[in-house]
């Protein structure tokens, strides 16, 4: 019969394993997302539509910080 703390290690493994694999699907998720960034940068989008830049585009339509939309864009460059 197994103790419940060889339970609970069994479990934290798994558990830990399950973040690991969600973190490494969301680092390609932000990946993928700096690479539409700086595609979208490069393009006259956010001019017609009234924007000052294409950070301050990313940052209202997809509710951003400046910091972020502009790390975007330059990782994705």
């Amino acid at each position: 019969m197994l103790a419940t703390q060889d339970v609970q290690v069994d479990e934290g493994r798994a558990l830990g394993e399950e973040l690991k694999q969600e973190l490494h699907e969301i680092d390609l998720h932000l990946v993928r997302a700096a690479d539409l960034a700086a595609r979208y940068a490069a393009t006259n989008h956010y001019d017609v539509a009234g924007y000052v830049s294409p950070i301050d585009s990313i940052r209202f339509n997809c509710h951003l910080t400046s910091q972020v939309a502009g790390d975007l864009v330059a990782v994705g460059k």
